[in-house]
């Protein structure tokens, strides 16, 4: 077996990354408000600041795509969700500044969407708005479906969402400052991990789910998640 070898993007500030189902290589370059479309071999070949018939980005945090190789971004200083399609042409926007169903950031300027995941089976899109500590369930038309403020009823405690990603087949999992949830595609709790311990800013090791900020899953249903200390952890939901 020959020895990995790394893939160097030419691109800079790259913040995230995303894959189409050709191989593709979405990055985000969130300082210069920038999208950047490779191919598989990490040769340049688009890039695009969402102007083009849409709004032009301010700080976008994240980014996706369905199984169409649309592009989705979390257009977070906007407080918007953009969508594009495959060669950078924009197809829609949705949200807006607001505490209402389908937008985003309450009252607060520039804080909006910060993660972003479509639902396999059903093209449905999943949002964060953690300033409303809230997940939003959108259409693939950008049409408000539902809120999602308590995954488990069983439990009491406060949920505080930071990340979504897609399942390999179906549902959606959501990573919060309490917990990681899978829910299956009717946005029921099939699997939970709490923190033992909820500590605020606190390192409390490995397995600390406290602190983690990102999330991919893969498919054999292993979570892989990045926390603010720097480390990459390893998870699985039975």
């Amino acid at each position: 077996m020959g020895e990995l070898q790394p893939l160097k993007l030419p691109g800079r500030k790259i913040s995230q990354l995303a894959t189409g189902p050709q191989g593709e290589i979405y990055a985000l370059n969130s300082a210069d408000g920038l999208v950047i479309k490779y191919d598989k071999t990490g040769k340049q070949i688009a890039q695009w600041d969402g102007s083009n018939g849409g709004k032009k980005f301010n700080l976008p945090d994240n980014l996706t795509t369905d199984k169409d190789d649309n592009l989705y971004v979390a257009d977070t200083g906007n407080q918007l969700i953009q969508k594009f399609d495959k060669d950078g042409k924009f197809l829609l926007k949705f949200g807006g500044r607001g505490s209402s169903d389908g937008s985003f950031g309450g009252s607060s300027l520039y804080q909006g969407p910060t993660s972003i995941a479509v639902e396999p089976a059903s093209g449905n899109i999943y949002v964060v708005d953690p300033i409303q500590n809230r997940v939003q369930k959108f259409d693939a038309a950008g049409k408000f479906l539902k809120s999602i403020t308590k995954p488990d009823p069983s439990t009491n405690r406060p949920f505080r969402p930071v990340a979504v990603a897609p399942a390999s087949t179906a549902g959606v999992y959501i990573v919060a400052r309490e917990g990681i949830y899978k829910l299956n595609n009717q946005d029921k709790a099939a699997a939970k991990i709490y923190a033992n311990t909820l500590i605020e800013d606190g390192d409390t090791g490995d397995g600390n789910i406290n602190s983690l900020n990102s999330l991919v899953v893969d498919g054999s249903g292993n979570l892989f998640a990045t926390d603010n200390f720097g480390r990459l952890q390893k998870f699985r939901l039975k």
